[in-house]
């Protein structure tokens, strides 16, 4: 079966075609208070700042270091030969075949060079201090003319900035959230953001604040952009960051500050906020690093990550449902496959007002609502709890009822009729906050079928009118959903039961209860996850794949409700 997520995408069109959860996800974190949405970028996105009509552009990572090496001050180019790099017959350096990594090179290249610029100054005191720093600024200047170089003034560096394929939209979103990650260089944001100002702000702000320190206080007010590799504008008097990273102890650095919490902006981001990846390649070990730490401590928060692609015979669609499958399984990553048409489409629909959204894309499901069912102690909790990303519901809206808690033969008959009319109050406010939802994906803990589990089969019919007549008492319908059902043998379920002090569950107590379960919700379309023997983390992985893979198809709960109502179902 192909997977339709792997599609190649070339327009919006095509996007909400085989990606409408994964957008109203986008959609909903962005429109949350605080906003959860995140933007990480890489080279790729810079590697679009470049004039149609002449050479002006931003250098790519193989020509970067290749310039570095040959520029007048370096003078390194055997340095790269001798690592595997070749001359091509124009004198550029081809660095595909080198023996250590580019990162690697660039370090060798910067010692050199330091080296070099120091080895007649003292190497003590203040005034070594003071020649290793100048060492380091003459570094910082070679780096900077290397990556604007072919730009013939400013003017031209700015017109490339306009041309760029999609950065005025990303700019767009960049204001909507509070803080960016750009892992490049170049200035380019920053001078994007101070030409998209509004009228108000041109007297008040320049429109962005730049920071590179990972525990630097960020303003609220303004777009923050946040370098950990450092930044080189292009007005070095502007003011560059004190290092750039180019070198392999600096990345291995980041790993270290990453795995050992001493990096808390970075860290925290990912956990934080749902992230769009753009520009970045998942071949880099400290972005795997960090994917992987953050796949396994958070299992169900879903990132996602652009596969940019020229055209759709780049990669066939077999490749790319493996990709896909990977980055999922390794990284919680969702993989959008899509041209520079489409990264700009996404990022358009994503920050599209939610009445212009609806109005261009409502023949889309634009809301989705999962249900997760279950016996006590099966694990619905403890699942949901990795899926916070989602809108989620609690069990219960208000203190739970100490009784739910027991086995049905064990509660006061005075106290059940209380639980009876307490009940559908809870499902009446969960549904209301659904149905006044636009869009967005639910995740709700229990179905307003679930307190047919509880009693005989012959109180159904008053309860279920009593259920459908509460919840639909503000004329909102009840919302039909995708139901879920964890499932877990009667065995494990009454050691977890005793593992919560829930001595007073026996077997029989369990096994009728499970036989309720099945009896209401075992003609019903579902999708059923074991959870025997696994991990909430595993549990919540499957929730997810579930959630963002498998077809949406819900329930029509409220006719369900009105069945048993009118005894058709028993």
């Amino acid at each position: 079966m192909t997977l339709k997520q792997a599609s190649f995408c070339k327009n919006a069109n095509d996007l909400m075609e085989n990606h409408a959860r994964a957008i109203v996800h986008l959609r909903g974190q962005i429109y949350r208070d605080p906003k959860r949405v995140g933007l990480i970028l890489g080279a790729g996105v810079s590697q679009g700042i470049k004039s149609n009509h002449s050479t002006d552009k931003l250098p790519s990572w193989h020509d970067l270091i290749s310039a570095i090496a040959q520029h007048p001050d370096v003078k390194n180019e055997a340095l790269l030969i001798s690592l595997g790099a070749h001359k091509q017959p124009d004198g550029t350096l081809c660095l595909k075949n080198m023996r250590r990594s580019l990162s690697s090179a660039a370090q060798m290249l910067a010692q050199a060079f330091k080296t070099k610029a120091t080895r007649h100054g003292k190497s003590e005191g203040a005034k070594g201090i003071l020649a290793t720093r100048s060492a380091n600024t003459k570094w910082m200047g070679v780096v900077h003319q290397c990556l604007y170089g072919t730009f013939q003034n400013e003017e031209s560096y700015e017109s490339a900035i306009s041309q760029h394929p999609y950065l005025s939209s990303l700019g767009k979103l960049i204001r909507q959230i509070p803080l960016t990650i750009n892992f490049n260089f170049d200035d380019a944001l920053e001078r994007l953001l101070f030409q998209l100002r509004d009228p108000k702000e041109k007297d008040t702000s320049r429109g962005y604040q730049t920071i590179w320190e990972p525990n630097s206080l960020t303003s609220k007010d303004t777009a923050v952009i946040y370098h950990p590799n450092g930044v080189l504008p292009y007005i070095f008097t502007d003011g560059p960051s004190p290092e750039i990273v180019l070198s392999d102890d600096a990345f291995h650095d980041q790993i270290s500050n990453i795995a050992s919490g001493r990096s808390p902006l970075l860290t925290n981001y990912l956990h934080i906020n749902t992230c769009l990846l753009i520009g970045l390649s998942l071949d880099d070990i400290s972005l795997q690093q960090t994917l992987r730490q953050n796949a396994v401590s958070h299992p169900g928060h879903i990132h996602y990550v652009i596969h940019f692609m020229q055209s759709e015979t780049d990669c066939e669609q077999e490749v790319r449902e493996a990709i896909f499958n990977s980055n999922f399984e390794c990284f919680g990553l969702y993989t959008f496959f899509v041209d520079d048409g489409g990264i700009r489409d996404l990022i358009d629909l994503i920050s599209l007002d939610q009445d212009g959204f609806k109005r261009t894309y409502g023949a889309h499901t634009l809301k989705y609502v999962y249900y997760i069912v279950g016996s006590v102690g099966v694990g619905k909790t403890s699942a949901i709890k990795h899926l916070q990303s989602l809108k989620t519901y609690d069990e219960w809206i208000d203190r739970r009822l100490p009784e739910l808690a027991k086995p049905e033969d064990t509660i006061d008959p005075n106290k059940k009729k209380e639980i009876d009319r307490w009940l559908p109050t809870q499902f009446f406010k969960k549904n209301y906050q659904i149905s006044e939802a636009k869009e967005f994906l639910h995740l709700v803990d229990r179905c307003p079928l679930d307190p047919l589990t509880f009693g005989l089969p012959e109180e159904r019919l008053e309860k279920a009118k009593n259920l459908h007549s509460t919840i639909t008492q503000s004329n909102n319908a009840v919302e039909c959903g995708h139901i879920i059902l964890l499932t877990c043998g009667i065995d494990e379920l009454r050691h977890r039961k005793s593992r919560k002090h829930k001595h007073d569950w026996n077997t029989a107590h369990i096994q009728e209860l499970a036989d309720r379960i099945e009896e209401v919700y075992g003609a019903i379309n579902k999708t059923s996850i074991p959870t025997d023997g696994r991990s909430p983390e595993s549990v919540s992985k499957e929730v997810a794949r579930t959630i963002f893979l498998s077809d949406y198809n819900p329930v029509d709960i409220g006719a369900t409700l009105e069945k048993y109502s009118a005894g058709t179902l028993k």
